[in-house]
């Protein structure tokens, strides 16, 4: 359903499709072969790359496909006061550096 009725049916089409609810056991299956392809968040599965990296000591590659437009999720608050506090924790941590190290640490490998 998240990704869309096109892929629904490509899927629905695909006696080898199956999902996994466990995304490190994803990135373990395309790195030793058992997959040729996975389909998951960027930031996600680089995560979880990474750990694999440092857990075997070996550098595996990927290479990376954009099948779907980006989404850009918004954070909503009930209580105005905790969507102010929010803002300033965010402000705070892009003028201190936290954020970028943030994005730099689950971003791109």
């Amino acid at each position: 359903q998240a990704l869309g009725p096109d892929f629904a049916a490509v899927a629905a089409a695909s006696p080898g499709y199956r999902e996994e609810g466990q995304q490190h056991r994803q990135i373990r299956a395309l790195l030793h072969g058992r997959v040729p392809i996975i389909i998951g968040d960027r930031r996600i599965l680089y995560h979880h790359l990474r750990k694999v990296r440092e857990e075997e000591g070996h550098d595996h590659s990927v290479v990376e496909h954009d099948l779907f437009p980006p989404i850009h999720y918004t954070a909503a608050f009930r209580d105005p006061s905790v969507a102010a506090d929010f803002d300033r924790g965010l402000s705070a941590m892009k003028a201190d550096g936290r954020y970028a190290a943030l994005l730099n640490r689950y971003g791109e490998v």
